[in-house]
């Protein structure tokens, strides 16, 4: 039984730090996932995940200026692997690839150009 004349008992100095580190642990790791970490389903450079064009390996587009926006993806795809980038800013390039456990892999290039047309590439 507690005498109503005894103070009741709190939380350690300890206690507080404690909670206090997991909040700030917690708000750092949201604050890299917002601002400084990507998504596994984004592609470097775009807003979207979902590719405005697929090609297979071997084929090649060049797009007249103005005919693709900036940040806009395109996909590349042999033998069941797919490789996707986003459109780089004028007078930039981009490749990406990925290899394959067993056969070829695959490679996107994509070049933008300082008349803003864009070239894309995909080979194995």
């Amino acid at each position: 039984m507690v005498s109503a004349g005894r103070p009741a008992p709190n939380e350690g100095w300890s206690s507080w730090l404690a909670v206090a580190a997991l909040a700030a642990l917690l708000l750092v790791v949201e604050a890299w996932i917002a601002w400084g970490g990507t998504s596994p389903g984004r592609v470097p450079g775009s807003l979207s995940e979902t590719p405005v064009l697929e090609l297979v390996a071997g084929q090649s587009r060049r797009f007249d200026p103005g005919r693709i926006d900036e940040g806009s993806v395109i996909a590349c795809s042999n033998n069941g692997i797919t490789v996707s980038a986003a459109v780089p800013p004028r007078l930039r390039f981009v490749s990406r690839h990925l290899d394959a456990v067993a056969g070829l892999g695959v490679t996107i290039e994509v070049v933008h150009r300082s008349d803003g047309s864009v070239r894309v590439r995909c080979t194995t």
